[in-house]
């Protein structure tokens, strides 16, 4: 891996492990650097292209009235107006013009605005070519020089000669023609970093507003993994957080919903719904043939109990013994499918079908018999429960119209299994001969006389379960 790949990728890896809000303003933060330093740079070229030309302008305008006072003057042989030209230059003090002096065509000093260099010799410039522009200055240390060569045209014969009178030269101080653009540039640079300080400011509070309602949103994710479908954010803008927000709160809407729901159908039909929706079924599923153990549990003297109360008590009541009951029929893995009046119809499906089933049964009698002690020491209304059980084939599926569908158990099975709980007296579990062939634990039990139903040519050979 070559070291730009890896630092492409160490950055790759830094960068990600930055939180959504560092991210935010560290990402801003460089569009705004980039973008005002582009702004500056081009701002301050542009400036300098123009400063230069004003500064070449000025160069050129002095030198070249330099030039031409000293012309007249080194015809007639005279110095002295070069010189005070010389001072009155010095003097008028010209932006970044530091000295000037005017040579002869033997290379000597006629005039300086340094008095004693008069009459010293600097034959060098005179070779110079006339200079138009910074570009082509001289550059001498912290100085530039505008060299200008003083010509006179004269007539020999018919032809004109430009004769070479002298050179007239200007000095300007590089600091002081550049000291408005070295401050240009330190305010452009102070503009950059305020610009770039706000921005961070900005894309900090912005950022910290992002992250702030995600990082809200992702605790009440968590919240809802955890159980809790009363968590509701509050929605703080109209923007598409504020959308995702609103989002959030009708989904656990549906799911608060989906979850009372669930209290009002079997769990045969969640299952079936989960695994439909799992599957992606979309046409309705025909019916399955399977062989249950369907349990049925019934109050007993139910109506000599509801004629004593009151209907607010009554369900209080019922719901006391429901509940018992079916936290005995789960905890053996059977399914309560359906309340009907007073009465419980609960599946088993299990391997061990039988066994769960009866195992539930004796539950349920043990557990009424404690409470109805407990409430008989308050003075409470008791209810005693039969229960019947029977094993045998069913249909299990959908049934119903495409408006309204209950998933259930329906067969000959069921019908006797509610026989059998019709027949069984308060505490009693009445189970069928079949079921005695397929449990696999010992119980101790009681054979009856055969159940005769209605529209059978052969009699049932039933059993009571005894359970201390």
């Amino acid at each position: 891996m070559s070291r730009l790949a890896q630092i492409k990728r160490f950055g790759e890896s830094y960068y990600n492990r930055l939180s959504i809000r560092q991210k935010f303003s560290f990402t801003i933060s460089v569009v705004l650097l980039i973008t005002t330093a582009i702004l500056s740079f081009s701002s301050l070229e542009w400036q300098k292209k123009i400063l230069n030309e004003k500064i070449a302008e000025v160069c050129q305008l002095s030198v070249q009235n330099l030039s031409g006072v000293a012309k007249e003057n080194l015809l007639m042989g005279g110095r002295a107006p070069i010189q005070e030209l010389i001072s009155n230059m010095i003097q008028m003090k010209i932006i970044g013009l530091r000295y000037a002096f005017v040579l002869n065509r033997d290379g000597m000093i006629v005039a300086h605005s340094d008095p004693r260099k008069i009459d010293g010799k600097a034959p060098k410039y005179l070779s110079i070519k006339s200079t138009r522009n910074i570009k082509s200055a001289l550059q001498k240390g912290k100085f530039f020089e505008y060299v200008n060569r003083i010509y006179v045209r004269q007539r020999n014969g018919g032809t004109a000669q430009k004769i070479l009178l002298g050179v007239a030269v200007v000095g300007f101080s590089k600091e002081d023609v550049y000291r408005p653009i070295s401050y240009a540039r330190r305010i452009l640079l102070l503009i950059t970093f305020v610009i770039v300080g706000i921005g961070l400011i900005a894309a900090n509070w912005a950022a910290r507003q992002l992250s702030s309602t995600i990082v809200v949103l992702a605790n009440g994710v968590r919240q809802v993994r955890d159980g809790n479908l009363d968590v509701e954010i509050p929605v703080r803008s109209q923007d598409e957080l504020g959308l995702l927000t609103r989002e959030f709160n009708q989904l656990i809407r549906r799911f608060r919903e989906n979850v009372q729901m669930q209290k009002f159908i079997s769990a045969l039909t969640v299952q079936m719904i989960h695994r439909r929706s799992r599957l992606k079924i979309k046409d309705d599923e025909t019916m399955e043939r399977r062989d249950i153990a369907v349990l049925f549990s019934d109050i007993r003297s139910f109506t000599t109990v509801s004629e004593k109360l009151e209907p607010e008590s009554l369900v209080k009541l019922i719901n006391v013994y429901f509940d018992l009951q079916t936290k005995s029929i789960e905890k053996y893995f059977g399914i309560v499918d359906k309340f009907v009046g007073d009465q419980i119809m609960a599946l088993f499906l299990e391997e061990e079908m039988n066994d769960q089933a009866i195992q539930a049964a004796i539950e349920i009698q043990q557990n009424i018999r404690k409470l109805n002690v407990e409430r008989k020491k308050m003075n409470k209304e008791i209810l005693q429960v039969g229960i019947g059980i029977y094993y045998g084939p069913v249909m299990i599926g959908s049934m119903g119209t495409k408006t309204r569908m209950d998933y259930t158990a329906i067969g000959d099975s069921v019908n006797l299994g509610a026989r059998l709980c019709a027949i069984a007296k308060p505490g009693q579990i009445i189970i069928s001969h079949r079921m005695i062939r397929e449990i696999r634990k010992s119980y101790s039990l009681i054979k009856l006389e055969p159940l005769i139903l209605k529209g059978r040519n052969r009699p049932v050979q039933i059993y009571r379960v005894k359970y201390a």
